[in-house]
């Protein structure tokens, strides 16, 4: 090839990528989100009237969304009107509403209240927070989701605050017979992340929009779905977190921003969650399942999910997360082996014993009930007390720690550090292949026995496929 040739096919290349770079769907950035973890984000500010009864007052002030010591709302300002009042509406127990452009938007209580040059106080919202009205059905719904772990979505294009586009793997989609929902990872997602990970706490990760697919959308599709989408997230994240900061968008116009108090898991440190590092297929699939199935057993899910992430974050150091996820399986099994597959009917269901109750969930699994090979420390627990499989030895370290006689507690002390934490990951490893099956996932994912440690190690196929 001449120069002139290369220096045309080298511009018809380049030109080829600016076009394909431009066509890339643009990233979704609300803004409300924020670049910096922990930083109260601003909802309101002007002035807005607290109510009780007949007292009544004027306050210049701002709403804002603070984390600190729990994710709520919290509002604070200089009173303008009727100070009296603000005293009477302190002493007295009865809540208060706050009225923003003459629609009450939260319950409320005063926290604080002082006086010098200026009269200044300070107050949370309880329960549902709505600035607008509510009533306005809506094209879409924004929203931002807190500490939620890297995915490698589909390719979007930002514009950076320096003028350059930036293309990166951001987008999950997911879609069921009604919404279709966007979500994408923050431009600056691993600048955030690794400020979070540093500092702890929350960080505005992620950024999405829901959209119906007939008709509009009114505030309580938006809140149904919502309640579902989160539970699944934290399926997927192995902790909590959830949408929230809420904008009923109309004609691309805010028509009401809602902020009610969602569980969202501060973080403390990593959690192994089972998605797999660098595929997101299966995913969608996953979702219409589990949305599916949630219009029919949301009590189930919801529990069975509680204890998992309990567990699973460690929230009662290993001993206390072994109890709960022995709660998780012993759930499962009601649900699944007794209650969906009537494999034992009458007493038999609820004289089995607990070693027997897990296996019967393993056979549906296709998953051995010895001990992985990874799991060294429980597999010389196993073998010291000649016990007949990874099954009983969870069972005997869960029975000593339940069980407060002085034998159990003796038992207890010699089993090592070690072997207790491989116990509780092997039964994580149980709960989350059983969620997996019971939400007909057919994929790849992330097995935490596998022993496996760098990024895309440790992936399989479900085994019960």
């Amino acid at each position: 090839m001449n120069m002139s040739n290369a220096v045309k096919f080298n511009s018809f290349l380049l030109f080829q990528m600016i076009d394909s770079f431009t066509n890339l769907p643009q990233t979704i950035v609300s803004p409300l989100a924020i670049d910096t973890p922990n930083q109260a984000i601003t909802l309101y500010q002007s002035e807005f009237i607290l109510q009780q009864d007949q007292y009544t007052s004027t306050v210049n002030g701002t709403i804002s969304l603070n984390w600190f010591p729990r994710p709520g709302v919290i509002f604070k300002g200089i009173v303008q009107t009727n100070l009296k009042d603000v005293f009477l509406m302190m002493q007295s127990s009865k809540g208060l509403e706050v009225v923003v452009d003459g629609l009450v938007v939260s319950k409320a209580i005063l926290t604080n209240h002082s006086s010098s040059e200026s009269s200044t106080l300070a107050g949370k919202c309880i329960g549902e927070m709505i600035l607008n009205d509510k009533s306005v059905s809506v094209d879409k719904v924004r929203f931002v989701v807190p500490n939620l772990r890297d995915f490698h979505g589909e390719v979007t294009q930002s514009l950076l605050d320096s003028g350059k586009l930036k293309a990166f793997n951001s987008r999950l989609y997911f879609e069921n017979n009604s919404f279709e929902i966007v979500l994408d990872k923050s431009p600056q997602f691993p600048v955030i992340k690794k400020l979070l990970e540093s500092q702890g706490g929350y960080a505005i990760l992620y950024s999405g929009e829901i959209i119906k697919k007939k008709g509009a959308i009114n505030y309580q599709d938006a809140q149904d779905l919502i309640s579902c989408f989160s539970r699944f997230l934290a399926f997927l994240n192995g902790r909590r977190t959830s949408p929230i900061l809420l904008e009923g968008i109309f004609d691309e116009e805010v028509k009401w921003t809602e902020v009610s108090p969602r569980i969202i898991d501060q973080y403390t440190h990593y959690v192994p969650s089972w998605p797999t590092q660098h595929s997101t297929t299966g995913l969608n699939e996953l979702w219409q399942n589990f949305s599916k199935l949630w219009a029919e057993e949301e009590d189930f899910i919801v529990t069975a999910l509680h204890w998992y992430v309990e567990a699973n974050g460690n929230s009662g150091f290993v001993e206390g997360s072994i109890v709960m996820a022995q709660t998780a399986l012993e759930l499962i099994y009601n649900w699944l082996i007794i209650e969906k597959k009537r494999m034992i009917i009458g007493q038999d269901a609820e004289t089995l014993s607990a070693a027997n109750k897990i296996r019967l969930i393993l056979s549906q699994l296709k998953i051995s009930p010895q001990v992985p090979i990874a799991l060294s420390s429980l597999q010389s627990y196993v073998s010291s007390e000649k016990l007949e499989d990874g099954v009983e030895a969870f069972v005997q370290i869960r029975n000593a720690i339940i069980h407060s006689q002085s034998k159990k507690r003796k038992t207890l002390a010699e089993i090592s550090n070690n072997a207790k934490y491989e116990a509780l990951q092997m039964a994580l490893w149980y709960i989350e292949v059983s969620l997996l099956y019971i939400f007909s996932y057919k994929d790849k994912y992330f097995n935490r026995c596998s022993g496996e440690q760098w990024a895309g190690q440790g992936e399989e196929v479900v085994p019960y496929i």
